[in-house]
């Protein structure tokens, strides 16, 4: 600021600050960018648990004692990287009746923040149905209540976790595979 009899005013009073000075701000700051960077980082490699969901039920063909399903299930990934899902363990049940169980070891990979779908395949017998046949020509739905265990590895190690869902289903979708 220019004074009256032409001399320069300093805005700062008291002595300038040295490197000292500068040097603790610059370290207080790369501090305080490294702890957020930390917690970032530390958020995106905690597991969290797939989501899975079931999302149809398709007659794939019936014979004299049974038939045989296609149960799809959806994979959602809410990890900030990639699920290879190893296995899966499912057990089948309708209208609160054990249709069957199965197993698949057919591995697929979920992308990041995504989601997949797996079909399941399963045979059944007519045995210990009908409850489930009266309701689905009666009503036109069916209520489904599958059960498992989703095995994945991931870049933090695997995992094995339970998931069980239950959904009404309007109806089989017959052939579609």
């Amino acid at each position: 600021m220019q004074m009256p009899d032409g001399s320069a005013r300093a805005l700062w009073r008291g002595p300038r600050p040295g490197r000292g000075v500068w040097t603790a701000v610059l370290l207080g700051l790369t501090m305080v960018v490294g702890a957020a960077a930390c917690r970032t980082t530390a958020e995106e490699v905690a597991f969290r648990e797939p989501m899975v969901t079931l999302r149809d039920v398709r007659l794939r063909g019936v014979g004299l004692n049974g038939g045989s399903i296609d149960i799809v299930v959806n994979v959602t990934n809410l990890n900030h990287f990639p699920l290879a899902v190893r296995a899966l363990t499912y057990q089948l049940a309708v209208d609160s009746v054990r249709f069957g169980q199965g197993s698949t070891d057919q591995a697929f990979t979920v992308p990041p923040r995504d989601s997949a779908n797996a079909t399941l395949p399963l045979t059944f017998s007519y045995a210990g149905i009908g409850q489930a046949g009266r309701d689905l020509m009666g009503t036109g739905t069916v209520t489904y209540h599958v059960l498992g265990s989703i095995t994945v590895n991931t870049d933090v190690g695997e995992f094995t976790r339970p998931f069980d869902r239950t959904a009404r289903l309007a109806s089989l979708n017959i052939g579609t595979h």
